[in-house]
């Protein structure tokens, strides 16, 4: 099965002039292992000036199945509502995990 993951920072509407590490190192690693049918895209609206339905676009029609969320604390809300608005335009990548993690940190 081929893996199409898109890494996303949740960091919508804030203007970063540095990629998060958490998802550049995934990504990173995920590249250098040169595993077969795996491909990786980072997503980071705050350097690309993308806004969220920028981004839910780019997930639903750029063939991802899978989703990875950095978030820290403050932008958890706007993750939340990322999370709904993506479901609601009919996203359905997997991003069950970050879904959970969300709700124990209600």
């Amino acid at each position: 099965m081929e893996i199409n993951l898109a890494l996303v920072n949740c960091s919508f509407g804030t203007k970063r002039f540095m990629e998060p590490l958490g998802i550049s190192y995934l990504a990173a690693m995920l590249r250098d292992a040169k595993v077969p049918g795996v491909k990786v895209t980072i997503c980071e609206p705050g350097i690309e000036g993308a806004s969220m339905e920028d981004v839910i676009e780019k997930l639903i029609t750029g063939g991802y199945n899978h989703i990875g969320l950095s978030f820290i604390t403050p932008d958890m809300e706007t993750c939340k509502a990322f999370l709904a608005k993506y479901r609601a335009a009919g996203g359905m990548a997997a991003i069950t995990i970050v879904y959970a993690l969300i709700k124990v940190y209600r």
